[in-house]
């Protein structure tokens, strides 16, 4: 009899362990960075125009490219979109804007993927972030 409560309270205490590390392992997930096929060489800062051309001559897809890859994702109307050197990974960020809330679609500049979805409404300041991992490469 007390052998089988103990079986029963360790078999317990590994069920407790096995949810709770795959509780943290899973729940991370969303603070994985999102990168770009295409990357960078961030550690040397350079004047404005020299990082412009380098990310034009990396990029593999067109502004107006990623702006329609934007709007094929999120309803709504283009506000900005700038090729940009976001950590090493090669992004264009787009910022679609639809009923006072704006979107921030951040394209692969490399495939075109979609990295991420963040949306924001202009009223309260409040992000909510929509991660879409577009994995067909």
């Amino acid at each position: 009899m007390e052998k089988t409560v103990l079986v029963v309270l360790v078999g317990l205490v590994l069920l407790v362990g096995v949810i709770g590390v795959t509780a943290l392992a899973t729940g991370n997930n969303s603070s994985l960075k999102q990168v770009s096929s295409v990357s960078i060489d961030d550690s040397q800062e350079l004047p404005d125009s020299q990082e412009s051309a380098q990310l034009n001559s990396l990029a593999k897809i067109t502004k107006e490219q990623a702006n329609q890859i934007a709007l094929n994702n999120v309803q709504g109307t283009i506000k900005d979109s700038e090729l940009e050197n976001e950590d090493g990974s090669v992004v264009y960020n787009v910022d679609v804007v639809k009923d006072n809330v704006e979107t921030e679609v951040k394209i692969d500049a490399g495939n075109g993927n979609v990295l991420s979805i963040t949306k924001e409404d202009k009223d309260d300041g409040n992000d909510g972030e929509q991660d879409s991992n577009d994995e067909s490469d």
